[in-house]
């Protein structure tokens, strides 16, 4: 036999080989999508040709449930809110349409918050409902969030001068709605702005505290100078709002802000700056 029919046979087997590998990934991406489309929209979506209808029912079932169970984990107070027919149709519509941007499972009630701010806010019963989940979310949020090392505490005699960060296991949010304050059977809601202080303590306690609208200033400042890395002292946040917001009485409105700051290190929610973190 020709040894060139031998190398060309050959050749030709190696391309036939090569083609088939290059195909299959397409085939079997094709395969995902379609698979993935019915699990999104299995009302919609015909089962794909080469899976069996049973088995792929059953997937979609445990789909559904792992969401859905993750889901009212995480909005517990939304989910007793809701009936279960408008419940189910919101996570329904959570999976069809929204295409989460994070592969950890935990993470998916962050997306939800996301889903659920970007949808129409007349399909939803109550006008408070995507505050009320983005306050949900932010209370589970602080209890999942890994400890960070203590801060020292200020030293209260001389707080007035002490540059302050605020804690990393704390949030200062405004609110249209007092959500702090809706149950699982909630009045007729009038949109009322509400100014809260949330934070986890040493014991991985969340609490929060409703602050008046000034209150809200001064946290504010804090939380975006902490965020920049400069620290302020009470004196020096209080002095920079006095001058921003023209306050008629500037030694009453020092003396309020600074029993504030007082109140706050007795939260535990501010560290000093200047000192080394505690081990």
């Amino acid at each position: 036999m020709n040894p060139l029919t031998l190398v060309r046979e050959k050749t030709e087997h190696e391309k036939t080989i090569a083609g088939d590998v290059v195909n299959q990934p397409v085939s079997l991406a094709q395969s995902l999508d379609e698979f993935t489309d019915y699990l999104r929209r299995p009302d919609e979506t015909p089962v794909p040709k080469d899976i069996d209808e049973r088995r792929a029912g059953i997937y979609r079932e445990l789909v559904y449930n792992n969401i859905e169970s993750c889901l009212s984990g995480a909005f517990p107070i939304c989910g007793d809110i809701l009936s279960e027919s408008k419940w189910e149709l919101l996570v329904s519509g959570f999976i069809a349409q929204y295409r989460a941007q994070t592969p950890y499972f935990s993470r998916l009630p962050s997306e939800f918050v996301h889903f659920i701010e970007q949808s129409d806010i007349s399909l939803y019963e109550h006008a408070f409902l995507p505050e009320l989940i983005r306050y949900e979310w932010v209370e589970l949020e602080l209890y999942l969030e890994p400890d960070t090392q203590l801060k020292p505490k200020p030293n209260g005699d001389n707080l007035e001068h002490t540059p302050l960060g605020l804690i990393a296991p704390a949030r200062v949010e405004a609110w249209e709605y007092p959500v702090h304050k809706i149950g699982p059977e909630p009045e007729t809601q009038t949109a009322q702005a509400t100014y809260l202080l949330i934070h986890r303590d040493n014991d991985g306690d969340v609490h929060f505290m409703e602050l008046q609208p000034v209150a809200y200033i001064v946290l504010t400042t804090l939380k975006v100078a902490t965020q920049d890395n400069c620290y302020l002292s009470p004196t020096e946040i209080l002095t920079e709002i006095v001058e921003q917001y023209n306050a008629e009485n500037v030694t009453q409105f020092i003396q309020q802000g600074l029993a504030l700051f007082h109140q706050l290190n007795d939260w535990g929610v501010i560290f000093d700056a200047s000192a080394e973190p505690q081990a």
